[in-house]
């Protein structure tokens, strides 16, 4: 009777260990899924960050031609005498 009482015991532990076992696995899943998310969102966080900043770089090569133009524009037209 103790025998039994005993290997009942150790079945009864070794399939809580397998369903824990199978639980942590589905939830090591779920979690591996959230963190490639979050790498994925931090990538394309980081890509639209070079592209503002490409944009910030590229506004600000543009707009010096055309204020140094206005401003001999500017000089042009108050004194129309001067050449270009």
């Amino acid at each position: 009777m103790g025998q039994v009482l005993l290997l009942s015991a150790g079945f009864l532990v070794l399939v809580a260990i397998s369903a824990a076992s199978v639980l942590l696995v589905n939830k090591a899943r779920d979690d591996s899924g959230w963190v490639v998310h979050t790498v994925e969102v931090e990538n394309q966080t980081n890509a639209l960050l070079l592209e503002i900043r490409r944009a910030e770089s590229g506004a600000r090569g543009y707009r010096a031609p055309i204020s140094t133009q206005t401003w001999t524009l500017i000089a042009f037209r108050s004194n129309p005498s001067t050449s270009l």
